[in-house]
């Protein structure tokens, strides 16, 4: 993800204002409140582990596994997929907080 805000910050002109690293972008995110949610998705994007299907370990479509092998039991579990889901409600709200971009919207 770092390596993709440097790409941003040769092509934009110069004094432009995008953050220059990762860290700083889920700094400024988590300071507007606009929060994300992390979702397991299957290897072959067949179906997304959600809701009903948040405690499954196998993709019910293509049966291959939600999770990476991890050498020890311990460890943390890491999917081989996610998603980001952002909350719409949360954006909404702040462009209708805005008279200029209100008008917009409306």
């Amino acid at each position: 993800m770092d390596a993709i805000t440097q790409m941003l910050q040769e092509y934009l002109p110069k004094g432009n204002n995008s953050m220059k690293s990762y860290y700083d972008i889920k700094k400024l995110m988590r300071s507007l409140g606009l929060s994300y949610h992390k979702i397991d998705v299957c290897q072959d994007n067949c179906m997304i582990f959600w809701k009903d299907t948040a405690s499954e370990e196998n993709c019910q479509f293509c049966k291959k596994d939600r999770f990476r092998p991890t050498q020890k039991p311990e460890q943390k579990r890491v999917a081989y997929r996610q998603m980001f889901y952002l909350l719409m409600a949360d954006r909404l709200k702040r462009l209708y907080q805005s008279d200029n971009t209100a008008k917009d919207m409306r």
